[in-house]
């Protein structure tokens, strides 16, 4: 019997070729279509998000030594250039770090791809960080208008740790041959467990400044002429003097913005503040029973009959813990 509603062979064929070639045609349009979303951006967005991510969550690499105690003849054994605290404390940051990293006379273009984006292409970027208290800081390029990738987040910026020494607390009336005062550093103490980890002075990575306030206005300027650190001893149960083991640049000794060096003396008559800085690492940093004393003496043509004010000897431990102050990180990558 003949099947009049069967289709034919050529019918089909023209049918599965109309098909087929609408198919192709498709499937050729689709990149073409996609090429308006521009997937380029979405990876620009991972990038400037893994990079915030490591700057804010991440210590770098190394931790002890910290990589930014390395100078430029190790410049390359830094893997990584994280700004973090510690990995513990995420979106605390680093001073010492944050300088650093920011030191665009140290690292290169290059350095900054490799050691904190690690992108397969040579991105451009730009990293800025404000920090409340009005610093700045920057590195990179100027943001385009468009087709950029972009990350930021809130951070806290923990501050250098210091301590304030008012001479006018440290007078006596009786008289000495040496009039002389000092500030003990107890590692111990810095590192105390009840204090909160952010809040804690680590002699390994942070700096510590030592301020002696009110010299010239609690003396007797016809006396006292001038005025040096006498010495700067360390140890673990006894004194050992390390003035010879040290670098000049790990310590920097000021008064009013003048810089001096240890034995060096300088007139104390416009001298208000004397300050001392001491960069990381601290001598004996890796031991936790270590002390640090510095101790400054006041000398003059007769001291050894002056009868005036006098400082008395005693160790001053009153360093005021760190410090978080509120900041925001941005990243941009194109």
């Amino acid at each position: 019997m003949r099947n009049e509603s069967a289709v034919s062979s050529v019918d089909f064929l023209v049918g599965f070729t109309i098909f087929l070639l609408a198919f192709i045609l498709v499937v050729d349009m689709v990149p073409g279509v996609l090429i308006g979303i521009d997937s380029n951006t979405v990876d620009y967005d991972a990038v400037a998000y893994r990079t915030g991510t490591i700057l804010v969550e991440d210590p770098g690499w190394p931790v002890f030594p910290a990589w930014e105690q390395y100078d430029s003849s190790h410049k390359n054994e830094i893997q990584r250039m994280g700004l973090a605290v510690t990995k513990e404390s995420p979106c605390v940051l680093s001073y010492p770090k944050i300088t650093k990293f920011f030191e665009t006379s140290f690292f290169t273009p290059q350095d900054y791809r490799e050691k904190v984006i690690f992108g397969e292409i040579p991105y451009s970027y730009n990293i800025s960080l404000k920090i409340e208290d009005g610093k700045t800081f920057y590195t990179g390029e100027s943001v385009p208008e468009h087709s950029y990738g972009y990350m930021r987040r809130l951070v806290k910026v923990k501050t250098n740790s210091s301590a304030s020494i008012d001479c006018r607390d440290y007078l006596k009336s009786t008289a000495e041959n040496m009039t002389r005062i000092s500030a003990l550093i107890s590692y111990e103490d810095l590192q105390d467990p009840g204090t909160p980890e952010i809040y804690r002075i680590d002699p390994r990575t942070d700096r510590i400044t030592v301020s002696i306030n009110n010299f010239s206005e609690s003396l007797n300027l016809t006396d006292i002429t001038d005025i040096r650190l006498k010495k700067w001893d360390a140890g673990r149960g006894d004194y050992v003097d390390i003035s010879d083991l040290v670098e000049d640049d790990a310590y920097e000794l000021s008064d009013n913005g003048t810089r001096h060096y240890i034995d060096e003396s300088w007139n104390v008559s416009t001298t208000s503040r004397v300050t001392m800085l001491l960069d990381p690492p601290l001598p004996f940093s890796e031991q936790p029973d270590t002390w640090l004393l510095l101790e400054f003496s006041i000398s003059g043509d007769r001291v050894g009959n002056y009868t005036g004010k006098q400082y008395r000897y005693g160790d001053f431990d009153g360093f005021t813990p760190a410090q978080l102050t509120d900041g925001v990180l941005e990243v941009a990558v194109w």
